[in-house]
């Protein structure tokens, strides 16, 4: 006699990112169009150049298109045209080194205008790869223990699985750190000195349906 159990089981695993993400955000405001996109242009070829110098691939450092717009202010209830608002931002992306980051953020620092300086850390590709995995293993290897201990009780055979179905939950961003020019870029802040030592956690999920023989 044969029938179908439904169990679930639950894998955690655990992975350190190995990809540090930088994004220089660059904006301000400018009396005319043409003058906006012009001081943006050359505000991040100033960074590019800098970033560049400590040994980063010149094409590996995007300047992406700023947007603009007109910027309007009320001043006794009137509508006034304060000028254009440029904003864009430069993002970085390269393999954990803690040294490089310090010295790309000096360079963020001397530039006085930069508004945003954010740092996150993600798992490369393979990384999502095999935690992924080595998540569902061990939840599928919990799953079948209750799915045993069920069997145990009903005096039968555990059999094959038929079904599973899987949710991992998972964030591969770890860790991100915000700046602006209020008050000057401190690079004490920018990078501490743990940067390095936050982890990546899946969960995984899944329900699995076995085949019970007696």
């Amino acid at each position: 006699m044969k029938r179908i159990i439904k169990v679930t089981g639950y894998g955690e695993a655990s992975a350190k990112p190995a990809l540090t993400k930088v994004e220089i955000t660059v904006k301000g405001t400018e009396k005319d169009f043409n003058g906006a996109l012009t001081i943006y242009e050359n505000r991040c070829q100033t960074l590019k150049k800098g970033i560049v110098e400590l040994g980063y691939a010149s094409d590996d450092v995007f300047i992406p298109g700023c947007d603009i717009t007109p910027e309007y202010d009320f001043i006794k209830n009137e509508r006034v045209f304060v000028g254009y608002k440029y904003k864009g931002t430069i993002e970085l992306i390269f393999n954990n080194n803690n040294e490089l980051l310090k010295r790309i953020s000096d360079i963020v620092a001397s530039e006085n205008e930069v508004t945003e300086f954010r740092i996150s850390q993600h798992l490369s590709d393979e990384q999502i790869r095999m935690i992924n995995e080595e998540a569902l293993a061990l939840a599928m290897d919990n799953a079948r223990y209750r799915a045993a201990l069920l069997a145990v009780r009903e005096h039968a055979r555990l059999g094959e699985v038929i079904y599973v179905d899987s949710d991992p939950r998972h964030n591969m961003e770890v860790t991100s750190t915000y700046l602006n020019d209020e008050e000057g870029l401190d690079t004490r802040v920018i990078v501490p000195v743990d940067y390095n030592s936050k982890a990546v956690i899946v969960r995984e999920y899944v329900r699995a349906h076995y085949i019970l023989e007696k």
